[in-house]
């Protein structure tokens, strides 16, 4: 098959280097999404039919206490102390940014996934550029893949 012949103008290293890279990024990206962020999902199927069906917005609930605490006195008119103290319960903020996360990159690495085979097809014709340049050099297997040899006097 033609397909996996080399050109002699293209540098197979790089084109395999960058394949197994984006490949490598496709996994790590697959990875992250079944096995760090999966608890952190709460997508079932009840729960996708349910928001195909009602397109809700979720606010996330924040839990303040409000202490306030007037005093007035009764003979100065002009003259009241407010003492508010606003307690805000953030142990929930990490996980709900960890579940924006999941839920944002999940499925991202389907776009990856198209370099695997390429990644497979760049090695298999980096092997017939490797063995076309050994051959061309008589088995040094160093060279630049060009095939002209010097001519004699």
């Amino acid at each position: 098959m033609r397909i996996f012949e080399p050109s002699p103008s293209i540098n197979y290293d790089f084109i395999s280097s960058m394949y197994f890279a984006f490949s490598a990024l496709g996994t790590i990206l697959y990875l992250l999404e079944t096995q760090l962020f999966a608890p952190y999902k709460e997508r079932t199927l009840a729960a996708d039919a349910d928001a195909d069906t009602q397109a809700a917005i979720t606010i996330p609930q924040l839990d303040i206490d409000v202490n306030s605490n007037v005093n007035a006195n009764a003979n100065a008119n002009a003259n009241a102390n407010v003492d508010v103290n606003v307690n805000v319960n953030t142990g929930d903020q990490e996980q709900s940014v960890l579940k924006e996360l999941s839920e944002s990159t999940a499925g991202l690495y389907l776009i990856f996934i198209p370099f695997i085979p390429c990644l497979f097809w760049s090695l298999v014709v980096r092997n017939n550029s490797k063995k076309r340049l050994s051959n061309d050099n008589g088995g040094t297997g160093t060279g630049t893949g060009n095939s002209s040899k010097r001519k004699e006097d």
